[in-house]
């Protein structure tokens, strides 16, 4: 959801090691966070005031700075922080893209070309987030076999898709309530 324990954030940042996650809000992509901001809020949330009673919005200038500089890695949280709630709305960017589940890949493949895409968001009829497709999940399709990237799709359509594509990445670590 759009604001989330810390240490929920902070348990799915140590379990994987994707670069962004969708934002949902009752299944609906609301936006993506990626993750060098995610660890620069857990990692400089407190002395920015994030996580204060009344939270403050970390200054975009100070992120940026830091981020420019290298990649944060995640730091182990206080006792204090732990319990407390990132709100991620002021930091999320929300202009991402998304497609149909039932897209064709040929349809997918073009669109990441055109707009130079490193993720894609796929949703069902009804709008709800069912995965995500990367630059890297292309790249691994190319040396597939038209009957490999046939069955992938289909298991990814089943939900028993557990690699490519995403659909699951997007399913353990996105920021759902």
């Amino acid at each position: 959801s759009e604001v989330e324990p810390t240490e929920s954030v902070h348990a799915k940042l140590q379990g994987c090691c994707h670069n962004g996650f969708p934002v949902l809000r009752n299944g609906r992509a609301m936006g993506y966070m990626p993750r060098d901001a995610l660890h620069f809020l857990l990692n400089s949330g407190e002395a920015c005031g994030v996580f204060d009673e009344e939270p403050k919005v970390a200054s975009w200038n100070t992120m940026m700075r830091q981020l420019a500089k290298k990649r944060p890695g995640l730091e182990a949280l206080s006792s204090d922080t732990i319990r407390k709630p990132l709100d991620l709305r002021p930091y999320m960017t929300k202009d991402f893209h998304t497609m149909s589940q039932d897209a064709s890949v040929y349809s997918c493949y073009m669109l990441f070309r055109q707009l130079g895409l490193r993720h894609l968001f796929l949703h069902n009829s009804e709008g709800l987030l069912t995965g995500i497709i990367t630059r890297k999940d292309l790249i691994m399709m190319e040396d597939l076999r038209e009957e490999e990237v046939a069955e992938v799709l289909s298991r990814l359509r089943n939900g028993e898709e557990e690699s490519m594509l995403s659909s699951t990445r997007s399913h353990s670590t996105r920021y759902q309530g």
